[in-house]
């Protein structure tokens, strides 16, 4: 068996890979179930429990108990604290100021690792997002006869910012908890053609739970733009959309989630070109009667 030191590296991945491709062929059909899903979810392994993983594979909590084993830990917290990343994630800003270590001796190191995160978490946009998800999001989005979009706290940014850019292709997008706290009303007017984008990243608030309980009893279609693929919430929606959070500062990283609304958004436009092309010659010729827009000599109407 293998023997790990308790931190993350990408030597520790490229030893896990190795180790699994070598005993794969004496596992047990469960057993390779498993790996398979460890292989999947390699570079934010540190995110689940063994119960997550297990369900994710579909096999029993002994059956990953045992590849542990094999793989040379000698339970599941070895395993978490070897593939436990520096950054952190998801709890509140004053317990990653506690527990977060300057890292780089100026400010522009710590600005390029900080660069070099992001990179990582769009890297592994790949590695959470599956093909037919991201397919059925689109679809979902593009047929719907309203959407509707809710996040809170941190949230509420990418909500606001997946609300403003769909609003230029889509006639009808609508924010649930909007400014005036009129979510209810809001609420009482889903309807069963409706789609509702749900933006749940850290910190969570337990009113997200309620809207989507609300949303489910009227049959509304739910996407979710997350940090994680398993989740009591994400059990409850119809497509999950896994974006890495992980950061070197004391606050989450949005980049990814940011960049697949922005992405989501070109698709509906792709997909649906004249839809897209006559909501937005109708802006533009609002923007052209009220000429509420500033634009100087170099820029173009």
């Amino acid at each position: 068996m293998s023997s790990y030191s308790d931190n993350h590296s990408a030597e520790a991945i490229g030893e896990l890979q190795d180790l699994i491709r070598q005993i794969h062929p004496m596992l047990s059909p469960a057993e390779k179930k498993f790996v398979t899903v460890l292989l999947r979810y390699q570079h934010n392994l540190a995110s689940y429990s063994a119960t997550e993983l297990a369900k994710q594979a579909g096999v029993s909590k002994s059956t990953a108990a045992r590849c542990f084993r094999h793989l040379g830990f000698t339970d599941f917290n070895h395993f978490r604290r070897t593939f436990r990343p520096a950054m952190v994630t998801g709890k509140s800003p004053l317990t990653h100021l506690e527990n977060t270590a300057p890292g780089a001796a100026d400010t522009y190191e710590r600005l390029a690792a900080h660069v070099e995160t992001d990179k990582k978490n769009i890297d592994n946009a790949l590695d959470s997002v599956f093909a037919d998800n991201l397919t059925q999001a689109v679809e979902l989005l593009g047929g719907a006869r309203r959407i509707w979009i809710t996040g809170f706290r941190n949230s509420y940014i990418s909500a606001y910012y997946a609300l403003s850019i769909f609003s230029n292709i889509c006639p009808d997008v609508r924010l649930v908890n909007d400014s005036a706290g009129r979510f209810v009303d809001n609420l009482a007017d889903l309807h069963a053609d409706d789609v509702m984008l749900v933006v749940d990243f850290p910190r969570r608030v337990n009113m997200l739970d309620k809207i989507v309980n609300v949303a489910k009893s009227r049959n509304i279609k739910m996407i979710c733009l997350c940090d994680r693929l398993i989740s009591s919430l994400n059990a409850q929606v119809d497509v999950v959309l896994a974006c890495h959070t992980a950061s070197r500062t004391i606050f989450d990283s949005y980049t990814v989630g940011i960049s697949m609304i922005n992405f989501l958004a070109g698709e509906l436009a792709l997909q649906h070109p004249q839809k897209a092309k006559e909501r937005m010659q109708e802006i533009e010729r609002i923007h052209q009667m009220t000429g509420d827009l500033f634009i100087n000599n170099d820029e173009q109407v």
